[in-house]
């Protein structure tokens, strides 16, 4: 007897890995910025300490990542 639901393979993802998903940035990100708020290092300094470009950072820090994140 045929199975009537065939199986589907899980897809790979395509395109680059998201910088979130490194092991161990957001604890990284978090001490990090708490040495931007009080203004300890620039942000180029703290894109180049997490290994990210400056338009990353950027946008992490404009759409509030770990704002509240329980990490």
């Amino acid at each position: 007897m045929k199975d009537s639901s065939p199986k589907r393979r899980k897809a790979n993802k395509a395109g680059r890995p998201r910088v979130m998903d490194r092991e161990g940035f957001s604890r990284r990100f978090g001490a990090i910025l708490e040495r931007l708020n009080d203004e300890a290092i620039s942000r180029r300094q703290a894109a180049k300490e997490l290994e990210i470009g400056c338009a990353t950072l950027k946008r992490l820090l404009d759409s509030g990542y770990l704002a509240g994140d329980s990490e």
